[in-house]
């Protein structure tokens, strides 16, 4: 049973998740709704439809979301004392704070964007931070006006954060990155020695950058590491691990973030290679590659091409959730840097056929 949230004077009344119209899409917009699309939103979960509506204004999908509670296991707790806002689904939790862009999912300091907010005891979540975050997907259809929210199952394996944070007059560095533990000491290693491989190697980047800015006296002082990870897919026997890395070069025109990503079988602490994803024998490259040329059409990414994009390459960049294989390029890959690294997430049920066990079963 849904506990009602513990309120202090019943603050919170309602929760509401929002999202952008053109969410995973690059393409700014200036108002409006997106030609076809009812201001009507249909939310399902799992697939089936609950009842509950949202609706579109100025770009932005808003959704009730305490009615969706029970369905998705979750509670709400409002610590009125702290202004805070806890959400829990099972093992996972998500603390949010009114008007910040920082929160907790457990001993991971997160952002937030936007910031939640709070109003007349309505508190507006950012859903898709609140649905990483909780172990949810989440599939938008915008011709449909159709959201439809899947929470996977408990995680297979604990994920804790180790951090390293540094400050002197010429650098700031702030580096999180996973540790798990409970595989077995063998697999345990195999696992946490690349991830924290990768944490020094951010911390070494910086203090490489600061040698690089001492030769621009009249730059700004201070370079900055900003390092961090997410849980992409933690379930039965494997684990998809996100890790960001964001550098900025005193006396550069802008910072660089670089994105890459391990998925790991949590039987032997293996690192995946695409390849090992698809049955002996299926010519992937070819599959993949005409999915991501359908996607560069439709989402209208052809124009803005750095370079043009031939095929997908054997050592690309990918991760797994719980329904998608997700293909990626970072900045100046393809794209400008204003467009951000660029994701093209392909439905695994839409593989079922060609896939190797044990990636076969999350093509449900």
């Amino acid at each position: 049973m849904l506990r009602e949230p513990e309120l202090q004077a019943s603050v919170v009344t309602s929760v509401v998740g929002v999202f952008p119209v053109d969410m995973g899409l690059p393409v700014m917009s200036t108002g409006g709704t997106t030609p076809g699309m009812a201001t009507d939103v249909t939310v399902m979960v799992d697939g089936q439809d609950t009842g509950v509506r949202g609706g579109v204004s100025d770009r932005q999908v808003a959704v009730p979301l305490k009615p969706l509670f029970g369905l998705l296991g979750c509670r709400l707790t409002w610590q009125a004392t702290e202004k805070k806002a806890v959400l829990q689904r099972g093992s996972r939790s998500l603390a949010l704070y009114p008007g910040k862009d920082r929160g907790w999912a457990g001993d991971h300091e997160v952002w937030v964007n936007p910031p939640p907010r709070l109003a007349g005891g309505r508190l507006v979540v950012p859903l898709k931070a609140v649905a990483e975050n909780l172990g949810c997907g989440m599939k938008w259809d915008p011709q449909a006006s159709t959201l439809d929210l899947r929470p996977w199952p408990e995680p297979a394996v604990r994920v804790v954060t180790r951090r390293i944070r540094e400050e002197s007059e010429k650098l700031k560095v702030d580096i999180q990155y996973p540790e798990v533990s409970g595989l077995g000491p063998s697999v345990d290693s195999a696992i946490n020695e690349p991830l924290k491989d990768w944490a020094l190697e951010a911390l070494a980047g910086g203090r490489r950058a600061v040698e690089s800015a001492a030769r621009a006296p009249e730059a700004p002082k201070q370079s900055e590491v900003v390092a961090d990870y997410r849980v992409a897919l933690n379930q039965d026997s494997l684990l998809s691990i996100v890790l960001t890395n964001y550098t900025y070069v005193a006396g550069a025109a802008h910072g660089l973030t670089v994105q890459t990503s391990d998925t790991f079988d949590l039987r032997t602490g293996r690192i995946y290679a695409l390849q090992d994803l698809f049955q002996p024998g299926v010519d992937y490259i070819a599959l993949l590659t005409e999915e991501v040329k359908r996607q560069i059409r439709e989402r209208g990414l052809e124009e803005s091409l750095l370079t043009p994009f031939e095929s997908v390459k054997p050592t690309q960049k990918w991760y797994l959730t719980g329904d998608s294989l997700v293909l990626y390029y970072d900045q100046y890959e393809y794209w400008p840097y204003a467009w951000g690294i660029q994701e093209f997430p392909i439905a695994l049920a839409g593989l079922r056929d060609v896939l190797a066990p044990p990636f076969s079963i999350l093509a449900k």
